[in-house]
């Protein structure tokens, strides 16, 4: 106990650089790929549960702030939707969801796959 505190006149600021590990990245991206195959299998809340991971780690890339807020906003604003409840009724147009859902889900995983082999040659 005695440890766990500490008494300084300056305080004592850690710059530590976070460490992220594209592995597990790449495997909660895969859990948003059976969006694209079973999309008329699928109800809308698991939709929204698989979108929104996906953009998680879309806006996590992007060193943005990742909230419930910010992920719908980024959601309503990508998929060009009035609002976020379109994708939880189901009520979306299928080929113009799909090509944008396509078009992020491969721009994140070529991203966090060149992380992965630039880590490896390092």
């Amino acid at each position: 106990m005695m440890l766990s505190r500490c008494i300084a006149k300056k305080r004592f600021v850690y710059k530590l650089r976070p460490k992220i590990d594209y592995k597990i990245l790449d495997l909660h991206l895969l859990k948003s790929k059976p969006l694209i195959n079973n999309f008329d299998l699928l109800d809308g809340n698991e939709k929204y549960y698989l979108t929104r991971n996906m953009i998680a780690i879309y806006l996590f890339l992007q060193n943005k702030k990742v909230s419930q807020d910010k992920m719908d906003e980024e959601i309503t604003k990508i998929f060009n939707l009035k609002d976020i409840n379109e994708i939880k009724l189901n009520i979306l147009d299928k080929n113009t969801f799909l090509k944008k859902y396509k078009t992020i889900h491969k721009k994140i995983f070529n991203r966090v796959m060149e992380s992965i082999n630039g880590s490896k040659q390092k």
